[in-house]
């Protein structure tokens, strides 16, 4: 239940009551069962070499950026990485695009079996957080084919504990991919303007 309060001694009525709900957690990684030979990693990053990335990933406002201990606007975007010091994520802060996508380097995936998994860990935290789509595509300039969407804030603030992600990838086993990771800002008035707190991250990407 709410109460306003304009001023000293000056409460409203209280209203409600009103459902707070909180996002399911996505899947977390399940791990892989391998009846031909031993598991093996095809695709493993958290942002601490070299940038092989591509997309909409580069400086500035409304695009993907490596970053470090707390991105520039306060309570959005994670305090820490959650393996090493690097995580990557979308600066929501005006300017730039409104949809902006991340695109792995060549996963492949052509010599193996039974199954595959891709595995990540996110951080949503913000008051205005958009959505995170996780599509595959044959292509690093797509289209990708959606295979996970999540939308708004899981975290609380920034400094709350990422949250790991697994994706099945079974079905792309025999192929070579590319994972497009793509967030769609959110309007928040009219006329779309949009607000500086719905940073998103992701880290430690493997498949």
């Amino acid at each position: 239940y709410i109460a306003a309060i304009c001023g000293v001694g000056d409460t409203s009525n209280l209203t409600g009551g009103y459902f707070i709900t909180y996002p399911t957690a996505p899947n977390a990684p399940a791990g892989v069962t391998c009846t031909s030979a031993a598991p093996g990693v095809a695709l493993s990053d958290d942002f601490e070499g070299a940038n092989n990335w591509t997309g909409d990933v580069g400086t500035g406002n409304g695009i993907w950026k490596i970053d470090a201990n707390g991105t520039p606007s306060g309570g959005t975007g994670p305090d820490t990485a959650y393996s090493g010091v690097n995580y990557m994520y979308y600066e929501a802060s005006v300017g730039g695009s409104d949809t902006a996508t991340l695109v792995s380097p060549a996963v492949d995936l052509t010599a193996g079996a039974d199954a595959a998994e891709l595995s990540f860990w996110m951080h949503a935290a913000g008051a205005t957080v958009g959505t995170i789509e996780v599509g595959v595509g044959t292509s690093a300039t797509g289209p990708f084919t959606s295979v996970f969407t999540f939308s708004g804030n899981y975290q609380a603030s920034p400094a709350d504990s990422w949250i790991p992600v697994g994706i099945d990838l079974t079905s792309y086993i025999g192929q070579t991919i590319y994972l497009g990771f793509t967030v769609y800002r959110l309007p928040i008035t009219p006329p779309l303007t949009y607000s500086w707190s719905s940073d998103i991250a992701i880290d430690m990407v493997e498949v």
